[in-house]
């Protein structure tokens, strides 16, 4: 049971830092924050246990947790009119 918890409290950690992060620079710009990608090495140290069912629980939480957030947030911005300017500009490139 401790082990389980733990998974919990440690997939949280990053959910809750994309939740506050998104709060104040917007859903579109917190998923380009270290905390996303803090999910898939959670789950890939979990199998340091050397359990495969903790492994199996903690991809499960930060799935939940990540699809959560999402959901959140489509329904928070309902249709969207305009486009973050992230999403459409075009990627930096070195200066010749």
């Amino acid at each position: 049971l401790l082990p389980y918890l733990s998974a919990i409290v440690e997939t949280s950690i990053p959910f809750a830092a994309l939740l506050v992060t998104a709060q104040y620079v917007g859903p579109a710009y917190a998923l380009l924050t270290p905390a996303p990608f803090m999910f898939p090495l959670l789950i890939v140290l979990s199998t340091l246990r050397l359990d495969f069912k903790l492994s199996v629980f903690t991809g499960a939480v930060a799935a939940i947790q990540y699809w959560f957030v999402s959901l959140v947030y489509i329904h928070k911005t309902g249709v969207v009119s305009t486009v973050e300017p992230i999403l459409v500009s075009a990627p930096p490139r070195r200066a010749q």
